[in-house]
């Protein structure tokens, strides 16, 4: 199976076949981002509610406020709210740069423009997620860093491996599935210019045209980075699927980490959406079968019956990424399609992705 089905097959036509589903869990991905952006900023959940202590710092709030309110705050000793305010603003300010960026670099690829499309990668892999990172592992020291001096203390050049790494670690501990991820793993996928099947190389020489800082970056005589780059080669393709689709997961599960600190979001939607993404993932990517589907399937089984031919329906690996995305099963009976309302089965199931995850 090459399609998942939730993307026009006459924008995949330029992508190989065998690359088409890891494309559409990638929008995918985005797109679950994008609805919790969207639903954050609908439901005013960067806003702080709070009551002043007098009528006094009332009257002298609406006095000064009108050009700088966070300041206007401090200076009247709401420390709290004024950083609360602050954080909130950053959060959906990062993600919908990050948002922007990944939805052009996305598009990018299903025109085979591959400078352009890792060029636009590389700012909200690089830079946004990680300051996302930051704020979710340590709120405390991201907003002293942020209200201190951005330019000295978040400089890229002025952190050492060391530091991005415990950053990492920091936010991971504090994720719903911690389990998924390794500081390690994401440094190294982003950031490490010794490694030839990371990102940051290819990154950087689709940002400049010249490199040379390390051997694997290094710009090769006679030469200038992409310049020459064959559109009709499929070598992007068969390497940047697997790493952005690992680091999405890893910003959607930083993004609702993040925005349940302003606004509570369901458990139910926090758990169907690491659910399909870490399911999905599996299903494309992974060895073997994948625990979570299996338990997944066993939780739904009254349900997984085919409304053409009553047969039992059975998802196999391939199969469970359409069945998770889509929502749509294919009866190995009548061979008939079916669409499965995934979030509703699993509101009838009341199953979390915890309880999920640890049958």
């Amino acid at each position: 199976m090459a399609n998942l089905g939730i993307i026009d097959t006459e924008r995949l036509t330029l992508i190989p076949a065998r690359h088409h589903d890891e494309h559409e869990l990638c929008f995918h991905l985005h797109d679950m981002m994008l609805e919790l952006l969207r639903g954050a900023e609908a439901s005013g959940a960067s806003e702080v509610r709070f009551t002043f202590r007098s009528e006094a710092d009332r009257d002298a709030f609406e006095r000064t406020s009108a050009e700088d309110p966070l300041t206007a705050l401090e200076a009247l000793g709401y420390i709290d709210e004024a950083r609360r305010v602050a954080l909130n603003q950053v959060n959906l300010a990062l993600f919908s740069d990050f948002l922007h960026f990944v939805h052009e670099g996305l598009k990018a690829l299903e025109k085979r423009k591959f400078t352009v499309a890792l060029a636009l990668l590389r700012k909200p892999l690089k830079e946004n997620l990680f300051l996302a990172a930051w704020a979710c592992g340590d709120e405390e020291g991201f907003y002293r860093a942020l209200a201190e001096a951005p330019n000295e203390h978040m400089d890229a050049r002025r952190l050492q491996p060391g530091r991005r790494k415990d950053i990492f670690a920091a936010a991971i501990a504090k994720l719903d599935v911690p389990s998924a991820f390794s500081a390690e793993l994401i440094y190294d996928i982003l950031y490490n210019r010794d490694l030839a099947t990371g990102l940051s190389n290819p990154f950087d020489k689709a940002t400049h045209l010249v490199t040379g800082s390390k051997p694997l970056l290094k710009t090769e005589s006679l030469n200038l980075n992409f310049i020459f780059k064959n559109s009709f080669d499929d070598d992007v393709f068969e390497f940047v699927y697997l790493r952005l689709t690992y680091i999405m997961i890893f910003a959607l599960s930083i993004q609702i980490a993040l925005y349940s600190r302003m606004r509570q979001v369901e458990d139910s939607f926090r758990s169907y959406c690491l659910l399909v993404a870490l399911g999905a993932n599996h299903a494309l990517f992974g060895e073997g079968r994948s625990p979570l589907m299996e338990s997944l399937t066993r939780t739904l089984l009254e349900f997984m019956m085919c409304p053409h031919c009553k047969a039992r329906l059975r998802i196999g690996k391939r199969a469970a990424a359409r069945f998770l995305v889509a929502e749509q099963v294919t009866c190995r009976a009548c061979k008939e399609d079916s669409h499965f309302p995934l979030f509703w089965l699993l509101s009838k199931a009341n199953m979390t992705l915890a309880e999920t995850i640890s049958r």
